[in-house]
């Protein structure tokens, strides 16, 4: 399935057009989650190594999901600082907070389909530019989320090598062997070669 990429949901309008789409569901580049408007619920899963779900409203009225939304200035990221504080299988109505509708349940969880957000950061990165050389993380990241390579050597799954390449930004070694396969070395990530779909 095609998943939306949206930039981000940080504005009043950016939510009302989310809101107005056929199918309510897309991934935010910033901050990395997917968001899932469920009928009266918004479900928000915040993506990496292990993907983290709180979900949010109430059986009856969209109205308390509205209300987080404009009270948090319309911001995402200010959302998941907030539900961020939620420890895991506990629920806002089993601690009521008075300036919050009483019908509002937000409830933390790790999804049980999480093989199903293992790719979701794939389309964090632009399509490959395959006429430039590979020199830079950013290129390699964007060849293995695009899926433009062939015969792929390392300990993790494209996809997994994919994530925990995520988590450092610096220290990276790209080179081509002699049967002209890149190699990729990071002192904290698996080594990775593979043929570049060129």
């Amino acid at each position: 399935m095609m998943i939306p990429i949206l930039p981000q949901l940080e504005r009043r309008q950016q939510w009302i057009d989310f809101f107005q789409r056929e199918r309510p569901y897309a991934q935010i580049r910033e901050p990395n989650c997917r968001v899932d408007l469920q009928t009266t619920f918004l479900q928000i899963t915040r993506l990496g190594e292990q993907p983290l779900r709180f979900t949010l409203g109430s059986k009856t009225t969209l109205e308390p999901v509205w209300q987080i939304i404009s009270r948090c200035n319309w911001s995402l990221q200010t959302i998941l600082d907030g539900l961020d504080g939620v420890e895991s299988s506990t629920a806002v109505r089993d601690r009521p907070i008075a300036q919050w509708s009483p019908d509002l349940s937000v409830r933390r969880s790790i999804p049980r389909d999480q093989h199903l957000y293992a790719e979701a950061p794939l389309g964090t990165w632009p399509k490959p530019n395959l006429s430039k050389e590979i020199e830079q993380i950013d290129a390699v990241r964007s060849l293995i989320a695009w899926g433009k390579f062939n015969d792929w050597k390392s300990a993790l799954t494209p996809t997994q090598w994919l994530l925990a390449s995520t988590e450092y930004a610096l220290d990276w070694e790209i080179s081509k062997t002699s049967d002209g396969r890149c190699k990729v070395i990071h002192p904290e990530v698996p080594t990775a070669r593979f043929d570049p779909n060129l």
